[in-house]
């Protein structure tokens, strides 16, 4: 997790831009991810909703998961 901490954040602020500007539907994530570097907390708390909600599970390689980036 602390390896690619910079790919999740990378990873986790691609799917909001997506969400938020080519999707008709919003996704509403609990912690704020707008800060330039994410604290580990947080970026675990994110990718946790999002494998939560189906919607990006990082311990899993998925080719799919490209579009978002």
């Amino acid at each position: 997790m602390i390896i690619n901490s910079k790919k999740y954040e990378m990873i986790v602020k691609s799917i909001k831009y997506f969400f938020d500007n080519l999707s008709d539907k919003k996704l509403i994530l609990s912690k704020n991810i707008n800060s330039s570097e994410m604290k580990l907390e947080t970026l675990k708390t994110t990718l946790e909703d999002l494998k939560k909600k189906d919607i990006y599970d990082y311990e899993m390689s998925n080719p799919y998961y490209r579009i978002f980036i």
